[in-house]
């Protein structure tokens, strides 16, 4: 799509400095621009200006960029970017038209120009199931009760039902069509279901409320939202391979209130047992919050120095030669450097929390880097 003064982008980011970079970029390759620097200013932009894109960084003041882009495109058929300077979370995958991790003018234009083009043409229609939900994965079958109470008794009693209760681990093992066969009670007290019976035959979306469980008529797994579930993934890819790790983020319904739910889904096939998977759960909560709170900081630092060094490179090209200008190339640098030192330390903890693969050669240039 060729921009015009016709093609309305609104940028909504709380960084004053990138906001006026990403405005700038934008008018200057013949887009018209409106800005907004919170999530409820921005869902009130659309509302009164109907924009054409929405360029919406994921950290804002008052609400998660997910929530805001979750709010477009129920009430509207826009296509929203998201933007970072950090990162853009593994849960968000799917959830936006795309995603931009950089200040650079050319990626920036080029994100928008490919969002713009995919809204113009038509897009193809889902396969739909016969029930008129969106089966998104094979196992959308149930077990026959005959089946299911045969899968049942075989954990009923003795040695291994007796270990797996007395777990403090919440331990799930599931059959072919991933259905509950047996659940410990440390899973049932973390699911709030009172006795396992209540839990044989559901999927775990189901035993554990997610408020996506009910959405098509086939259950757990099968609707458009389940494509990214880590639970899901982990199930159908633990026959596949020894051992599958998933984050498994959800929104519950319990006794009508929503929450959300992070957990960490570890499945493992049964030897011997074909269709068996045994999936170990661990409340991830703790973990994520620090994992925010480091997000955020970089996020935040790393706005400074990409806003300070985009506005010295434009103060720097506004000027003429001399000693103005030297200054303003001199600021650049140092916003730069500052830039880089940041990323080094943010590799770093990447790294030590096994989110990077980071090459011996490349930790030997980020020791010299601090030192």
């Amino acid at each position: 799509m060729s921009p015009n003064l016709e093609t309305r982008v609104l940028v909504v980011d709380d960084c004053e400095p990138l906001r006026y970079l990403k405005t700038q970029y934008l008018l200057e390759a013949g887009f018209h621009v409106s800005q907004a620097d919170t999530g409820r200013s921005a869902l009130h932009s659309i509302e009164t200006e109907r924009p054409d894109l929405v360029l919406l960084d994921v950290n804002l003041p008052d609400m998660h960029g997910s929530e805001v882009c979750r709010e477009v495109k129920t009430r509207w058929d826009l296509p929203v970017i998201y933007t970072s300077s950090v990162d853009i979370p593994v849960e968000l995958d799917g959830t936006a038209d795309g995603c931009l991790v950089s200040l650079d003018e050319g990626a920036l234009l080029d994100v928008v120009r490919r969002a713009l083009d995919c809204r113009s043409r038509p897009e193809p229609q889902p396969n739909a199931s016969p029930a008129g939900g969106n089966t998104c994965f094979v196992c959308a079958q149930r077990s026959s009760p005959p089946e299911l109470a045969a899968q049942v008794r075989i954990f009923e009693s003795g040695l291994l039902r007796e270990v797996l209760d007395a777990s403090s681990a919440f331990m799930v093992v599931l059959n072919g069509n991933r259905e509950i066969v047996f659940c410990n009670r440390a899973a049932l007290s973390l699911a709030g279901v009172a006795r396992l019976p209540e839990a044989l035959g559901l999927r775990l979306g189901e035993a554990f409320h997610c408020v996506h469980a009910t959405q098509s008529p086939e259950g757990c797994g099968t609707t458009g939202f389940c494509q990214t579930c880590g639970a899901v993934r982990a199930v159908l890819d633990g026959p596949r391979a020894d051992t599958n790790i998933w984050e498994w983020h959800m929104v519950r319904s319990v006794n009508g209130a929503e929450e959300t739910c992070d957990l960490m889904v570890t499945s493992s096939h049964i030897e011997g047992r074909e269709g068996f998977v045994v999936c170990t759960l661990a409340d991830s909560r703790q973990e994520k919050r620090q994992q925010a709170i480091e997000r955020l900081f970089f996020h935040d630092i790393l706005n400074i120095g990409s806003g300070l060094k985009g506005c010295a490179a434009l103060l720097r090209d506004q000027l003429e030669s001399g000693t103005n200008a030297e200054l303003a190339g001199m600021v650049e640098q140092c916003a730069a450097e500052l830039l880089s030192k940041i990323h080094s330390q943010q590799q770093l903890s990447q790294a030590e929390a096994g989110q990077l693969s980071i090459t011996p050669e490349a930790v030997g240039t980020l020791e010299l880097q601090f030192s």
